[in-house]
């Protein structure tokens, strides 16, 4: 459910409206937790993500539990295999590794699923608007919060409050709330660039 009203209470106040932002909101409500999910994004707007995630096997299976894989699984691609190769200069070649549905052991079926990121932000956004001890404020931004015993009070831009025993913060790599809540991060640069691009095969993949 969506809501953009004033202060409020709650279990578990997350922030942030990502995948990894609304699938823990649904599994923390389905636990019984009384959720709030603060999200930037307006969910009446349309979805535009190019992008594929790589859903692999203990991922899909908490999609599964949220209550999401179903309305993915006839769309998602099943990952039969991973390989992973260094194109950087070294002596003794490019180094590469391959994972297959080998390596899971018996009585698995398939490392994980590919899923188009346009077609799972919508499964997430309907699951949250069906889901029952849950509410997500939206669009929001995240502010403050303040720290004190057995509670935090989180401030969002709109000056509302939202008062909890517990925050995630599942806001990205440029955290705000990692940021307030004064955690340290040490970046640095890897040297290397990524190209990401969706190709047409003139051949079958079979997963790989």
């Amino acid at each position: 459910m969506s809501n953009t009203s004033a202060t409020r209470t709650c279990d578990l106040a997350i922030v942030g409206g990502g995948p990894a932002g609304m699938s823990l909101a649904l599994l923390a409500a389905k636990a019984g937790f009384e959720t709030v999910l603060v999200d930037a994004r307006d969910p009446a707007a349309e979805v535009r993500d190019g992008r594929n995630y790589a859903i692999v096997k203990g991922s899909w299976q908490l999609l599964e539990v949220a209550g999401v894989a179903n309305s993915l699984v006839d769309t998602a691609q099943p990952l039969n295999g991973l390989e992973s190769i260094d194109g950087g200069d070294h002596w003794f070649g490019a180094p590469s590794v391959l994972f297959t549905n080998d390596d899971l052991g018996s009585g698995e079926d398939t490392l994980g699923y590919m899923v188009e990121a346009q077609l799972m932000i919508p499964a997430l956004d309907a699951a949250i608007e069906q889901q029952e001890g849950l509410t997500r404020i939206a669009p929001a931004m995240f502010k403050s919060f303040a720290a004190e015993s057995g509670r935090v009070t989180i401030q969002l831009e709109d000056g509302s409050e939202i008062i909890s025993p517990l925050l995630a913060g599942c806001d990205g790599v440029n955290s705000r709330v990692r940021d307030c809540a004064g955690i340290a991060v040490e970046g640095r640069s890897y040297g290397k660039s990524v190209f990401a691009a969706n190709v047409e095969l003139d051949r079958p993949h079979r997963g790989i």
